[in-house]
């Protein structure tokens, strides 16, 4: 260290100047160091937040799937009784006067 550098580390003046700058230094690194502890918060409260909507989202659509798996099946069990052979040809008789053809009228193609 040269001779002007020790003059003017040992000065007075330059000491208390020096542990100002560390004091506001300390100072400056807290507050940085605060806000990001702040910063960190509110993250996890939004975060935790958004979990909590998407789980509710979440619930929401998995009732609404067992809605409509319930609906389908009762679609599906509504056809096969709609679609039975008795009572389509039952409709045919009663509302169209269809007949079955007797088996001399019946042709068969090979």
């Amino acid at each position: 260290m040269s001779a002007v550098a020790r003059a003017i580390l040992s000065s007075d003046f330059t000491r208390g100047r020096i542990k100002d700058f560390m004091l506001e230094g300390e100072v400056l690194l807290a507050i940085f160091l605060a806000c990001l502890l702040l910063a960190s918060m509110l993250g996890i409260i939004y975060i935790r937040g958004h979990e909590r909507q998407l789980t509710s989202e979440l619930q929401y659509n998995r009732q609404q799937y067992d809605d409509m798996q319930v609906t389908h099946s009762q679609l599906l069990l509504e056809k096969a009784t709609w679609s039975q052979q008795s009572r389509i040809q039952d409709i045919a008789q009663a509302k169209l006067n269809m007949q079955l053809p007797s088996s001399k009228n019946v042709i068969t193609v090979e």
